[in-house]
């Protein structure tokens, strides 16, 4: 009587454990499927978020305002301008001519095409064209990555016989003119990689954040359920 019991009863819960080992599965799917977009997610930000950042447009208006008030070119004769805070070498050997920061300098008896470069980054390599009507073009060969986001420290601005080298970002700038434009830390502008300001960014990164907690909460409470196995005779 007794074994026909115990037989009785574990017919009857079979389908009740093949449901909770269902479900056992599902969660640990679900826990696993969670975590690898979790990890997928923060190894994404780490390599692109460099890529994202952006230089503040009012800072390109103040150097602009800035040069026009400073520039010494003339508009007759081919002029090079480095408005950076790097040393940029202008030719090669012998000939090489450094043009220190915020330094401007005539190319008239310099030979094109002249190669250029900053001291920083020797593999940011840097021609000047003269074509055949007397027309001033800059060719850069740079790495693949130094086109976007904070790697793309500078650019340069070619006006008429005008060749300006400008820095993208305030740390391209000396500090000596970052206090002549800004005074001061709180005036200085900035913006974020994914929204208008760095406060929304935080507020972005702090929903991320939430939901993060809310599925280790959940994760939580599926791996170890409130009901108690009861003991079977």
């Amino acid at each position: 009587y007794q074994l026909s019991v115990s037989v009785h009863s574990i017919l009857l819960n079979t389908p009740q454990l093949a449901v909770m080992e269902l479900s056992n599965q599902r969660v640990v799917f679900l826990s696993r499927c969670l975590l690898a977009s979790f990890i997928t997610t923060v190894t994404l930000w780490y390599f692109i978020s460099p890529y994202l950042v952006r230089t503040h447009p009012k800072f390109n208006e103040d150097m602009q305002q800035l040069i026009s008030q400073h520039s010494q070119a003339s508009g007759v004769e081919e002029w090079v301008e480095n408005w950076t805070k790097w040393q940029l070498y202008l030719g090669e050997g012998e000939n090489r001519v450094t043009l220190y920061p915020h330094m401007q300098l005539s190319m008239a008896n310099m030979s094109f095409p002249l190669k250029a470069e900053f001291e920083w980054r020797d593999d940011y390599k840097i021609e000047i064209h003269r074509s055949g009507d007397g027309q001033l073009d800059v060719v850069n060969s740079h790495p693949w990555y130094s086109s976007m986001g904070l790697y793309n420290h500078y650019h340069a601005e070619v006006q008429g016989l005008t060749i300006r080298f400008l820095p993208n970002f305030l740390f391209g700038a000396p500090q000596h003119v970052l206090d002549k434009l800004y005074g001061g830390p709180e005036r200085i502008p900035t913006i974020g990689m994914m929204t208008g300001s760095p406060g929304l960014d935080r507020v972005v990164v702090q929903c991320y954040m939430n939901l993060v907690i809310l599925a280790v909460i959940f994760l939580l409470w599926a791996n170890n359920p409130t009901h108690k196995k009861q003991n079977k005779d």
